[in-house]
Formats: C-alpha cells, structure tokens, sequence
C-alpha cells in the first residue's frame, strides 16, 4: 500500500514539473524585423495530459499599449503541438521594443507563461505613380494613379508646369492606392512626382518622374449662370443661358452680366463670378475652365386687401418666409360692417399677421372679409319709413279735408303734385315701396272719384 502511494506522488511530480515554466518555449522567428515586415513567435510545450490546451497572448507596443489575443475568453483549444510547435504572426507596424506575453492554460487553469522581446526597426516606403493618358491636347484632362507602402499615409504630388513653375497637391491614399484626375491648360511637358516624407515608423520615398506631353489647341470654355437660364456677355454678344465656347490659347475674353433682371414677381440680384470677382464685367485670359455668373433669388409677396392697410408686399430672397400683416380686423362704412375672416390665397392664418409664407415662388396673400349691415342702420330706417308714413298720412288728411272746399280742378291738379312728389321720393329712396304702393293707390281712387262727379 505504501509503494503504491510513492508511486502515485511520483507521478504528480512529474505532471507537475512538466508543466512548469521552464517546459513552455517562446521564441521570435527574427529577434529584429523592419516596419512591415512580420513577426513570427513559435510557442513549444510539453504534454501533461490535458485534453484541451489554450494559448493566450499579451502584446505590448512600445508606447505601452497592450492588445490582448484572443480580445476577449481563450480561444480555440488546442492538443500539445509537435517537435516543431505552433506559430503566430503579427503585422510589425511600429518601430521599437514589442513585448510577448504568453500564457499557457489548461481549460482555465493557468499551466505557464513565458516572454519574449522583438525589437522593430523604421521600415522601407515605396510608391509608385503612373500617368494616363500620357499625350492630350489642352484642356484635356489626365488621371494620376498609383500605390505605397504603407498603406496609411497621404501623399504629396509635386507637379511641375511646362514654364518650370511647381506646386504641391494632395493624394489620397485608400487600402495602398490613390488617384486623382487633372485638368491640364497649357501646352508643352508636364512633369509629376509623388513624395512622402516619412514618419517615427517608416523612411519617406519618392515615386520615379512620371512626363506628360501636351500639345496646343483650341480651349474648351463654358460660361453658365446660376440659377440656369439666365443671360451673359460673351466678348459684347449676348447668350440667352450661356454657352459652350473654344478659345485661342492665350486669348483675352470680356465677360459680362446683368446686375438685375425681374421677371413675373422673380428677382435676379448679381453676386459676382463664381470664385472670381463682384464685378459685372471681367477679362479673362482663355484656359480650359467654367465660369459662373452667380445670382440671388428673390420672389415677389403680394399683399392685397379690399378694405383697410395691408402691410407685407415686397421683395424675399429664395427660401425665406414672410407674413403678411392687416392693421385691423373690423371696419364700419355706414350701413355695412366689415369683419376680418382670415387670410386665403398663399397665405395662411385667422390672425392680423398671417401664418409664415415659405416664399419659393412669386406669391399672393388675400385678406377676406364678411360683410353685414349695421344694427343702428336698421332702426334708423324703421324711424324714418314710421315717419314717413306718419307725414303722408297726414297730408293725405289734410288734402282730403281740404277737397271739398275746391274747386274740383284744383283737386285734381294738387293729386297730380303728390303723385309727382311721390315718385320723386321712390326714385331718391326715401320711401318705402309698401307706402309708396298703398299712397299712389289711393290718389289715383281720389282721381277717379273727383272726374265721376265732374260727369255726374
């Protein structure tokens, strides 16, 4: 029972030195390596017996970041690699001491760990540049292309014109590759380089000298305006939206513009040439190019009410909003009252001051108003078709009184006058027709009455 006990611990020691850190190996493929290039660790261990290995990797760079490999549990499991053991890559993009930390797990259990230092020298850059078409004729346009190492920086195209004057411009390095198109004005040879200076990580470079001939021709110009449709001056000759030219190389060119036009309730204000000048008219020395007469926009708001003071008419620029205004909202014209309804045509709103008008076009704001007769009118006419009636009632009784003591002609000849004065009163108003019926009624019966006696 005791030897088995021995041989049982034996047995222990041996799992338990197997697995301590001097049985994990790591090592660099390469203990230096250049920006760029790759690292390669081999990790070798021992087999204790576990049925399923992990591997786990700490990776310090030099500014003291740490990436964890995997980011986040173990891994796949893995059994006890052979004589040669396993290898990892990792992409040496930063120059200086990268540390490797490996930790050796049986399922969770930590078995051993152990270190090892790469030390990543500036890397090498390349670029290359291309150019097509290689021969165009002026005005014509070329396409810049190219690729570098490394893949995460821009570049600086130096272009040399036929005269010999430089200029620098920027390439926009995507996934290792750039592009960029230019418009080339001026016959004779081009000349282009790309160049990057380099940073803490990698050398800077040159691409080679890339020629672009250029030979003479005529210029492709296009004068336009904005908004479209609008008319320019083309060396004194007017063209109704612009137009499409070809000029002489080294040719001067009068441009010009109207500082205003209106048109149907749209204003047109002049800005300037696009990127040039505020000035109506310029020279321009030809050269493959666009220019753009610039305006702003104004429509017209017009505010119209049939009764009171409308406020709001007037000039608004293209995307604005107005508002159209009234002073009051009750209006007396003796016998009528008018009484603000609220605002119609473009506009919106029950208030004096309408709903804001978005004022994308020319636009019409229309005050409503309802009418009704004024109360005081009605009783004024009452009183007066009462009295009226009153006073030709009482002429009536009078003239009727005095009939008999006259002679029957001047009878008839006083009728004939109320029936005139009456229908002067109907003509003027003054009268109600009611009254005015039953009055002319009874003098034309007064009349017949008086000639069937003059028979009798």
């Amino acid at each position: 029972m005791r030897r088995k006990e021995l041989l049982i611990l034996l047995v222990l020691l041996i799992v338990v030195q197997a697995a301590s850190a001097e049985d994990l190996k790591v090592w660099a493929s390469k203990g230096s390596v250049g920006a760029g290039e790759e690292i390669e660790l081999n990790i070798l261990w021992g087999d204790t017996g576990c049925k399923e290995y992990h591997v786990v990797i700490y990776r310090t760079y030099p500014s003291g970041e740490v990436v964890r490999y995997p980011a986040e549990g173990y891994g796949d499991p893995l059994k006890a690699p052979g004589p040669m053991g396993i290898r990892r890559t990792f992409s040496a993009d930063r120059a200086g001491i990268h540390t490797f930390r490996v930790e050796l797990y049986c399922g969770t259990t930590l078995l051993a760990k152990g270190d090892v230092k790469v030390n990543v020298t500036r890397g090498a850059s390349q670029i290359y540049l291309n150019a097509s078409p290689r021969k165009v004729r002026v005005g014509e346009e070329i396409t810049l292309f190219g690729s570098m190492k490394p893949e995460r920086a821009n570049l600086s195209l130096e272009v040399v014109s036929p005269d010999g004057a430089r200029r620098n411009l920027t390439l926009i390095v995507e996934n290792g590759n750039f592009s960029r198109s230019l418009l080339l004005n001026v016959s004779g040879t081009w000349r282009f380089r790309a160049l990057w200076s380099g940073n803490k990580d990698f050398s800077g470079s040159s691409s080679d000298w890339i020629d672009v001939e250029v030979a003479k021709g005529p210029l492709k110009v296009s004068v336009r305006t904005d908004p479209p449709g609008l008319t320019v001056y083309v060396d004194g000759k007017a063209y109704p939206g612009g137009g499409d030219f070809e000029w002489e190389e080294g040719s001067i060119h009068s441009l010009s513009a109207d500082a205003q036009r209106t048109e149907d309730g749209r204003r047109y204000i002049f800005r300037g040439w696009r990127g040039m000048s505020n000035s109506t008219s310029i020279s321009v020395r030809a050269e493959p190019s666009s220019y753009v007469a610039e305006y702003r926009v104004q429509y017209y708001l017009n505010v119209t009410s049939e009764l009171g003071e409308a406020e709001g008419s007037g000039w608004y620029d293209a995307g604005s909003y107005a508002r159209a205004k009234l002073k009051t909202d009750k209006i007396e014209e003796f016998p009528w009252i008018y009484v603000f309804k609220g605002w119609g045509g473009d506009a919106n709103g029950s208030s004096l001051i309408s709903d804001p008008i978005l004022m994308d076009k020319p636009k019409v704001a229309l005050a409503k108003w309802e009418r009704t007769l004024n109360p005081l009118y009605m009783i004024t006419i009452l009183s007066i078709s009462l009295a009226v009636i009153f006073g030709l009632t009482t002429f009536y009784l009078l003239l009727k009184y005095r009939r008999k003591k006259k002679p029957s002609d001047e009878r008839v000849k006083r009728i004939r006058e109320k029936i005139s004065k009456l229908e002067e009163m109907r003509r003027r108003g003054e009268i109600p027709e009611g009254v005015y019926v039953k009055l002319k009624r009874e003098y034309m019966m007064e009349l017949r009455r008086i000639r069937g006696k003059e028979k009798g």
